[in-house]
């Protein structure tokens, strides 16, 4: 026991699940071992699932459903830990949307096609053509899409 890692149950659900598989074989006095016996996985299977670095399969949680006597509690809380609300590294997708956002927001300075002089959209496309984003027709297809949407006009004016 002196090699026991503390888990956090509010981490994950997989942390909540080996929590719960721990607290469940401890309150009947088993080890790993005992438990192991029982359902059929090894006792290293059985601390990977408690400590969270292993999923509880279907199967697994099942097996631990009989051994513990637990009708299917542990089955419909491994569902949960396959099927999350909300998944694994989803705070770190936030933090990495808020930094997108940002940058998308930044880029909302160029302006949008319509509203683009014949000037503007040219060095636009010459850029692109430039950098090999787009070729030397496609940016004349463009240009040539500007000058019949706006007649050739010299874009269109928010002025009063």
């Amino acid at each position: 026991m002196a090699n026991r890692k503390k888990l956090n149950p509010d981490e994950s659900p997989r942390a909540a699940f080996g929590v719960r598989l721990r607290t469940l074989r401890e309150g009947r006095g088993w080890t790993q071992e005992d438990l192991s016996d029982r359902m059929g996985y090894s006792a290293t299977h059985i601390s990977g699932v408690e400590i969270g670095r292993r999923t509880p399969t279907p199967k697994f949680t099942a097996s631990a459903d009989k051994a513990l006597g637990t009708g299917e509690s542990l089955a419909r809380q491994g569902e949960a830990v396959l099927n999350p609300a909300i998944l694994d590294g989803f705070p770190q997708f936030v933090v990495q949307e808020g930094r997108a956002v940002e940058i998308r927001l930044f880029e909302l300075g160029a302006v949008p096609g319509l509203f683009q002089s014949s000037s503007y959209a040219a060095a636009i496309v010459g850029g692109a053509t430039q950098r090999g984003a787009i070729t030397e027709q496609q940016a004349t297809e463009r240009l040539g899409s500007v000058r019949r949407i706006t007649g050739g006009a010299r874009g269109v004016s928010l002025r009063r």
